[in-house]
């Protein structure tokens, strides 16, 4: 049709008769897409058509000038017009214009519900067009109708509406893999806690009734862990223990996945239920399959087979770390204690303690401090060795034996924190109290036993623990007070306690020592730990301080309150303070988290910190290499080593020992095979720490990640994310930045984690 019929209909929307008009609008709807732009000179003359209450073709006129404003661009106006043309606006129609205002509406929509969500209060609410919900509303039945399951999945999610995602779940075949699906966008990508929760819930709720049909119990399981409904698991492992075998088989294998999700908080009020329903059982036989239960969940028999394995398959090259101590020499008291923790995450776990027994002569000449690591480092050896922690420790816990001086046994106190560490022992807490009475006089020893209290009794929310830690901090020591400092924390860790954090804030601003300051802060962020939303007025009161480490501390807060979330939110915060703070600290703590918080979500870290890490600032440079390291242990992943590998040759000695042990995570674990680089990057490393002429920093950096790269005789790695896709809360705690005066290191606590072996083809 040519530009003058076009003009002849555009002049039937002034005639007088009704009948022409309609006519005209009914011949415009078919031209509109090639003739849009001399019909918009019409614009007014359609929408008062539209606005005519007594026009019969008034949801005509309002598609049409919906059309002629989206060729316009206006997409807001276009919207708004085909929200009011009613069935005229076909979403099964296949063209760009339908398409693009169904995105359009699902986006608003998607906000709204999203803002009126997060409302805290009812004025904040927002009303949504009942027009604008009918559209979405057909747009989801449109998908289920043409099995679009997953894609309904995802747009209910974004939009908050539970009622969708059931009746596509429930709609079809394929539900285990859209109940997996689910699940997983749940973890990864739903930033509320909240509406998490009411997801799980849904899932829950479903699996359920499934159970007679088919076994979800591991599905059920790993829902009810992200719950932390300990009645719920008590109820689920006693119900299949009790019923069959083979569903008592289920039973311990779910026993096992929960002691691994290291959330002490959780597995011991589930052996607390599971207790008392042994005592409620008549049955001899029945209680001692319920004690059996309890027993996998505490880690006994966990711990016997690990350190059976890795005792046994200990490949660890023990020329490696003689060849160290002969590299360095004995003055430097940094590359001694670099060494000792080299030794102590390449044998953890293995109980093989040798190198410390057959060089007691150096280690005799070594540094106050560094006799402290050197006797910690048998907690890490011997981690999980209960049975027989006492034995060893012996000889530094005796304040009368040869051996003993305050920082052997302040070092052995912490081990005995390390063996036992997240799980709960009261002979042991015992210890740690009765040796504060007789001991605790010593600072040394004191710092020892406060840190050995917290890693015992993490997470338990000990009220007579934190009191005792509380006292000992507020003595205003820096050796002991940073200690029980740090160990409140661990004490409380995820708790949430108001009046603990109330407390921590008041004396960081009361106290002159910046190490106790610097623990108050790291022990707020392990209160608030997996707190998410709960966590943002702390944050927002520390970042907003005046003292610097407290602002580093609010960094950390933010990380361990989003672990593993990819929250937005979050990740906007960290990025911002990243780059804007005016301390390099708190810089470099903003950065590091976000490796935290992307725990989940690995391959999507590098794009994200790429441009960091060619930062101006070394400090920014040295977090990305951490974040990088700490969020891809173990991955090999290509985008991380492009962006570490040559951080290697920076000109700040202090961004090369970040990148050098940031590189050892990433390649734990991998083999030449796949990732070539290893063997030539295990090479620069020997030359690193054998240069005489090198940084300090980087034979530092150079000597712990040979260790990391050896961890556990070559048969553990760093896991931040559990089985049952939980985080990891020892790995997280432990995975922490402590500083020196001369040099900050990452020293890392290496959780077990058994070597798969492959099976042959």
């Amino acid at each position: 049709m040519s530009i003058t019929a076009a003009v002849g209909l555009l002049q039937g929307l002034k005639e007088t008769d009704v009948r022409f008009r309609v006519h005209a609008l009914k011949k415009i709807q078919l031209i509109i897409d090639e003739h849009w732009a001399e019909i918009a000179d019409a614009l007014m003359d359609i929408e008062e058509l539209y606005e005519d209450q007594g026009f019969p073709e008034r949801e005509l006129a309002a598609l049409i000038a919906s059309k002629v404003y989206y060729h316009m661009e206006q997409y807001d106006e276009a919207l708004r017009l085909a929200l009011e043309s009613g069935s005229k606006f076909d979403i099964n129609e296949k063209s760009a214009y339908v398409e693009r205002l169904i995105s359009k509406c699902i986006d608003d929509y998607t906000s709204k519900r999203v803002r009126n969500a997060e409302a805290k209060s009812e004025e904040e609410r927002e009303a949504i067009d009942p027009k604008l919900e009918e559209i979405v509303n057909r747009m989801f039945e449109r998908c289920l109708r043409d099995g679009e399951y997953y894609q309904t999945i995802g747009i209910a999610l974004e939009a908050r509406r539970t009622d969708m995602i059931e009746q596509a779940i429930r709609s079809g075949e394929y539900i285990d893999e859209k109940l997996n699906y689910t699940y997983s966008l749940a973890e990864k990508s739903i930033s509320s806690k909240e509406f998490r929760t009411e997801v799980l819930e849904l899932l829950v709720r479903i699996l359920k009734e499934r159970l007679s049909a088919s076994t979800y119990y591991f599905d059920l399981s790993r829902c009810y862990v992200s719950l932390n409904n300990a009645a719920e698991l008590a109820n689920l492992l006693s119900t299949l223990q009790l019923e069959s075998s083979d569903s008592a088989l289920v039973a311990l294998q779910l026993a096992f996945d929960l002691f691994d999700s290291e959330n002490q908080q959780l597995t011991s009020q589930v052996c607390i239920q599971l207790k008392a329903r042994e005592l409620a059982e008549s049955d001899p036989e029945k209680k001692k399959e319920i004690t059996r239960l309890v027993e996998v969940i505490t880690g006994k028999y966990t711990h016997e087979l690990y350190m059976q394995f890795l005792s046994k398959n200990n490949k660890t090259d023990s020329l490696i770390v003689t060849d160290i101590k002969e590299s360095i020499p004995q003055t430097v008291s940094a590359l001694q204690e670099a060494c000792i923790w080299c030794n102590g995450i390449m044998n953890a776990c293995t109980t093989d303690d040798s190198f410390l027994k057959n060089n007691l002569d150096w280690i005799s000449k070594t540094s106050n401090w560094a006799k402290f690591s050197c006797c910690s480092t048998l907690g890490s050896i011997h981690k999980g060795n209960t049975a027989n922690a006492m034995v060893i420790l012996e000889p530094y816990l005796n304040p009368s034996h040869a051996n003993s001086n305050p920082y052997s046994g302040g070092g052995a106190f912490y081990a005995l924190g390390l063996i036992h560490a997240n799980q709960y022992n009261a002979e042991v807490m015992n210890t740690f109290f009765s040796n504060m009475t007789s001991l605790g006089k010593n600072d040394v020893i004191c710092h020892g036993i406060c840190l050995g209290y917290g890693l015992v009794g993490m997470a338990t929310g000990d009220e007579a623990v934190y009191s005792e830690l509380k006292t000992t901090m507020f003595e205003d020591s820096a050796v002991r007070g940073q200690a029980a400092a740090l160990a409140a924390g661990l004490i409380m860790l995820g708790t949430g306690n108001q009046d603990v954090i109330s407390d921590l804030l008041t004396y960081a601003h009361e106290t002159q020592h910046e190490k106790i300051i610097r623990e108050i802060s790291l022990s707020l962020a392990f209160i608030m730990y997996g707190k998410e939303e709960a966590a943002d007025e702390l944050f927002e009161k520390m970042a907003s301080d005046k003292d610097a480490i407290i602002r580093y501390g609010a960094m950390y807060l933010l990380g361990m309150a989003y672990v593993g979330t990819g929250n937005k939110i979050a990740i906007r915060k960290l990025l911002h303070y990243g780059v804007s703070d005016v301390d390099n600290d708190v810089r470099r703590s903003a950065v590091t988290n976000l490796g935290f918080v992307m725990a989940r979500n690995p391959e999507k870290l590098p794009r994200m910190v790429a441009q960091l890490a060619d930062s101006y600032n070394p400090f920014v440079r040295y977090g990305a290499a951490m974040a990088l390291g700490i969020c891809c242990s173990g991955s090999a992943n290509t985008e991380a080593l492009n962006i570490l590998v040559p951080l290697l040759g920076d000109n700040n000695d202090f961004v090369r020992q970040g990148a050098i042990i940031a590189i050892a995570l990433v390649l734990m674990q991998v083999t030449t095979g796949v990732e070539p680089q290893v063997a030539d990057l295990k090479k620069h490393y020997d030359q690193i720490y054998k240069d005489k002429h090198e940084d300090i920093l980087c034979r530092f950096g150079a000597i712990v990640a040979k260790g990391i790269l050896e961890a556990g005789g070559r048969n553990c790695l760093i896991q931040l994310i559990s089985r049952l896709g939980s985080p990891r809360t020892v790995s997280y705690t432990h995975l922490r930045a402590h500083e020196t005066s001369l040099h900050l290191v990452c020293r890392l606590l290496l959780e077990k984690k058994k070597k798969k072996k492959k099976k042959k083809q």
